[in-house]
């Protein structure tokens, strides 16, 4: 990359004295200007700012090569602002200070550290659901994929807690860790706890005898790609329409249905209340799959005489639109 603009800029330097030397030159000799004299008709041409009938009435054959300059001149000048343009945009440092400012306004976003195959997977599904977030990876190619995608973008390693407290992960909501070494990611776990204790940990971790010492280190959930990929391939054997329905709700092609969870906030409107006194089903068509308490306690399937408290996780079910005038009701207007 850095050959590259040496060789542009080199490009540029070369065909802008070209430019110099023949329009000094061919003014010297076809209108017999001094040398000083052709050098500002030629540095007017270049700089486009026009020169009226010049210094003195031109020849037709003066004329023409001042056309035949100004073509080339346009050329060139064209070359330079393309150069100019991309050096500004895609300089390191001017875009590492533009990512740093982006992140630094970023609240409840996510951060996740590897662009690999995985990682790239959760950035194009957190993209999808329109969520903030932050890609951290050292190689150039896998920044330079990532910027492309429109994602936000941290070159460096994730094992520096430098790097990693550039991503604001005080006001991060949760941080996914899936480099290619078990280590690192253990490593990651560790450093993003010490960092803030409120944020949700995710880990990749292929070994079953490693878990404990991710949760130990701080890790929310153990994520295990492999025993993931193992049950899904299980459940399409043994249960293909129920993987069908789930399909449906993670891709949100079909239909506009989803599942979301939303947290009932302390003013909410629906706090202390039963759910059959929240909403009418039939209007509002919302299924409350489960409510996770505050201290962790799952409760599945409610009954409507379940009472709902501020804290509370809903899981439910329905369409869009719908999940959203719930999210309402929870106390969530943004």
């Amino acid at each position: 990359m850095q050959d590259t603009k040496q060789n542009q800029l080199l490009k540029i330097l070369g065909l802008l004295l070209l430019f110099i030397i023949l329009g000094t030159t061919g003014y010297h000799y076809i209108e017999k200007f001094n040398w000083i004299d052709s050098f500002y008709m030629t540095a007017i041409i270049l700089s486009t700012v026009g020169f009226g009938a010049g210094i003195n009435e031109l020849s037709e054959f003066g004329r023409l090569f001042t056309v035949l300059l100004i073509m080339f001149g346009v050329g060139v000048g064209a070359f330079a602002l393309s150069f100019t343009a991309e050096f500004i945009f895609q300089n390191p440092i001017i875009r590492s200070r533009k990512m740093e400012k982006r992140i630094n306004g970023l609240k409840n976003h996510f951060v996740v550290c590897g662009f690999g195959r995985m990682g790239n997977i959760i950035c194009q599904q957190l993209f999808k659901n329109k969520e903030k977030f932050v890609v951290i990876d050292n190689s150039r190619e896998k920044v330079e994929m990532a910027t492309k995608a429109g994602y936000i973008v941290l070159e460096g390693n994730c094992l520096d807690d430098e790097i990693l407290g550039k991503t604001n992960l005080k006001n991060a909501k949760g941080l996914v860790s899936v480099l290619g070494k078990e280590e690192d990611n253990l490593f990651v776990t560790l450093s993003a706890r010490g960092a803030s204790s409120e944020l949700f940990i995710i880990a990749k971790n292929s070994y079953e005898f490693n878990r404990k010492k991710f949760l130990t280190a701080g890790a929310n959930k153990v994520l295990n790609p492999y025993e993931i990929a193992g049950h899904s391939l299980a459940n399409m054997v043994t249960r293909p329409a129920v993987v069908d329905f789930l399909e449906i709700i993670r891709e949100g092609t079909e239909v506009d249905w989803e599942m979301d969870e939303i947290q009932v906030q302390l003013n909410a409107e629906i706090a202390g209340k039963e759910i059959r006194e929240c909403y009418n089903r039939e209007e509002l068509d919302i299924i409350i799959a489960a409510i996770q308490r505050k201290n962790g306690e799952m409760k599945f399937n409610p009954r409507g005489r379940t009472k709902i408290q501020s804290g509370d996780m809903l899981i439910a079910m329905g369409y869009l639109e719908n999940l959203k005038r719930l999210e309402k009701l929870c106390g969530i207007f943004d």
